[in-house]
Order: structure tokens, then sequence, then C-alpha cells
């Protein structure tokens, strides 16, 4: 299986679109099994805080799931910048700044478009 050709700023859509699909369904399992433990919610006193501590623990997860989509969807279409140096060693990653080309495909149509265009109206292609 080829991958398709794609600019760095599609495969980051992408990986975004990916991560925001993924988090939107562990959120929605979450919400699902909050609703469940609060509709059968214990009648006795240490059996309801125990719920209720799950429930807040549940919360901080949430928090952190969606931190990461937020972050992963920041990360993946805006331009970034990071650099890290540890005594003489380091690292830089940066990027989302290159300009974005037509792919090769886009373009033939493109072309094929306006040379039918051309045939159609009569006249010479521009």
């Amino acid at each position: 299986m080829r991958l398709p050709v794609w600019p760095p700023r599609d495969w980051r859509a992408l990986l975004a679109l990916a991560a925001s699909v993924a988090g939107a369904g562990v959120l929605t399992g979450v919400s699902v099994w909050v609703v469940h433990l609060i509709a059968t919610m214990p009648k006795t006193d240490a059996e309801r805080l125990l719920a209720l501590r799950a429930l807040a623990n549940s919360n901080y997860g949430l928090l952190g799931i969606i931190g990461a989509v937020l972050l992963s969807l920041g990360l993946a279409i805006n331009r970034r910048t990071l650099k890290a140096n540890l005594g003489k060693s380091g690292f830089d990653f940066s990027g989302g700044d290159e300009p974005v080309a037509a792919p090769a495909a886009a373009q033939a149509v493109a072309e094929a478009a306006a040379d039918k265009a051309a045939d159609i109206v009569g006249g010479a292609r521009p």
C-alpha cells in the first residue's frame, strides 16, 4: 500500500482530524459511563462516597483527554517551534510555515478542465 503524496500540512490536518474523532469517541464513552453511574447511585453513604470519588477521578481523566486533543489539534494545524537544550546536546523541531503547493493531481485536473472548457468554447486555451 502506497501512501498519497501530501504536503506536511495536510498530514498534520489528517492527524488532527483523527485525534479529534478518537477524543470525541472516548469522551462519549466516558460520558455514558458517568450517566450510568449516576443513574445507579448506591443507597448507603459509604458506597455513595466511593461513587463520587470515581466520578471525580473520571473528571480528571476527561480534562486530560480534552487537553491532549486540543494540544494535538494545535500542533497539527498551527506553525510550531520546539527547542530544548541539555548541556551541549539538544534538539529543534519546527515547521508549519512552509508554503503549500498544489498537488500534481489537482494541477492536472485543473489543466484538463481548462482544455475541455477551451474545446467547448471553441477558442484556444490561454
